[in-house]
């Protein structure tokens, strides 16, 4: 009976079948292990197959899977005018060994993620007046963010402090968005919505909500927040803020609004002063490293409202956001670095070094041969945050080429693809990269040069994960 099955990955299957006495169109059947799922009509052109002398110039079918179940089961697929089975080709076969996305399995997704990322901070009009900073008055403000979580999750969101004049916080509407790329056994993606009203102006500059589960079947069940990372911040004002221009905001985030620039930034500066916080032990007079900074979307609020005590420094390869930096950052020392180790920074000088999407843009030397110099410039006991395209981030992105997922599947790595936004502009253009990286290298590789004590899926921007090094 001529046919064969030419493709099979995590999104389809595609081949061709003829019946044998006449040459026309067959149909096939579709099975996931014993479970028949579809039955399909081989009515698709085959020229080439035609042009091998088979049939009639039909025969092909195409179908694509509507969930993930065939992932960890076999596919078959069976001729329904003969019964037989349809062989596969050898090329398909050889192609199985590096699926389109071999990292969609449960192990990728046996912890819980927890995670936020803040997407809006609206302010809502109170009678006929729209709310003002200037006079005390109550504001009414609307958050929207996107949460990760297990499906089984009962999310709530609490302030973060108790007692701050005015304070309320109304019930939160959730709205799932599901992807179908992801597989059963990732996180929940929700998007949340609550509003909080508080009294104005105040001397705070920013409001703190942490992310709770409400299910006493949860192991997070009465944890504030279910990790040191699952935070939001809104700021109050932005008059402490930085306002870079738009051509600024495009190279460190790409298409972001100023808005969404500054509600990530004080976001992420929360998370790194809590994390200071629980790796540090609540010190204050410490010198932090951005590395990588920007145009101090995270160290101005970090500095500014979060751990004002510290000493602020501030590196980046991008020369025209260290400028705009210099002219506009006071508060902060900032230098233009160089694409290779060294700084020019003292050894054993540093007690907290954050780099936030910056290993996610670096080849493998390259992240090696920077954790060295990171590790140089850290004192003993100091801790290193550093973020990357994990499993998640992995997954969602979905890379159709086959060569990443090669990569994947032998390094555990993949950073053959260029980065789309700030690469280009770059004086060394072939530098910057889109960087995927599983967690067991991470773990093993990182390991060689500071001890990982933490690590968080997704933990920035409910995409990136966080993993804490610390210099023993």
């Amino acid at each position: 009976m001529p046919g064969f099955v030419d493709i099979l990955n995590d999104v389809e299957l595609a081949g061709w079948s003829v019946k044998a006495d006449n040459g026309e169109a067959d149909w096939v059947a579709i099975y996931i292990g014993d479970q028949q799922i579809a039955r399909i009509f081989c009515n698709l052109p085959r020229p080439d197959v035609q042009a091998a002398g088979i049939g009639r110039g039909q025969g092909g079918f195409r179908y694509f899977f509507p969930d993930d179940r065939h992932l960890t089961n076999k596919v078959g697929v069976r001729s329904l005018s003969t019964g037989e089975e349809i062989p596969v080709t050898k090329t398909c076969l050889d192609s199985l060994s590096f699926r389109t996305r071999p990292w969609l399995n449960d192990a990728f997704f046996a912890e819980d993620i927890y995670a936020l990322a803040p997407i809006s901070l609206v302010a809502d009009p109170i009678g006929d007046r729209a709310p003002r900073v200037t006079k005390t008055q109550i504001n009414q403000l609307t958050f929207t963010a996107q949460v990760l979580a297990p499906r089984g999750a009962v999310i709530g969101i609490v302030p973060a402090e108790a007692d701050i004049e005015g304070l309320t916080v109304a019930p939160i509407a959730t709205k799932e968005t599901p992807i179908r790329e992801l597989p059963s056994s990732a996180p929940s993606i929700r998007e949340i919505e609550f509003r909080f009203s508080v009294t104005m102006p105040t001397a705070r500059r920013y409001i703190a909500f942490h992310l709770i589960d409400q299910s006493p079947n949860s192991p997070c069940f009465g944890e504030k927040p279910v990790n040191p990372v699952a935070s939001l911040c809104a700021p109050l004002g932005d008059d402490w803020l930085v306002a870079p221009n738009q051509q600024n905001v495009e190279r460190t985030c790409g298409d972001c609004s100023l808005q969404l620039f500054r509600l990530s930034g004080v976001t992420a500066a929360y998370q790194i002063r809590s994390l200071a916080q629980k790796f540090l032990a609540g010190q204050a007079h410490i010198t932090i490293l951005d590395w990588g900074v920007g145009c101090a979307r995270v160290a101005a609020p970090l500095k500014r409202a979060m751990m004002p005590d510290a000493r602020v420094l501030g590196v980046d390869v991008d020369g025209v956001n260290v400028n705009w930096c210099k002219e506009n950052v006071s508060d902060i020392h900032v230098a233009l670095a160089d694409f290779f180790p060294p700084l020019e920074i003292d050894t054993a000088s540093v007690d907290l070094i954050y780099g936030i999407s910056v290993m996610t843009h670096l080849t493998e030397g390259a992240q090696l041969a920077w954790l060295k110099e990171l590790r140089r410039i850290l004192k003993p006991g100091g801790i290193c945050i550093l973020s990357t395209h994990g499993n998640f981030a992995l997954a969602k992105a979905n890379y159709p080429d086959p060569s990443v997922a090669k990569q994947i599947h032998q390094r555990g790595i993949t950073d053959i693809v260029p980065d789309s936004n700030l690469g280009s502009k770059l004086n060394l253009r072939d530098y910057y990269r889109a960087t995927f990286q599983t967690r067991r290298q991470v773990e093993e590789q990182w390991s060689y040069y500071l001890k990982i004590v933490a690590y968080y899926p997704a933990g920035f921007h409910a995409l990136q994960d966080i993993v804490i090094l610390r210099k023993e």
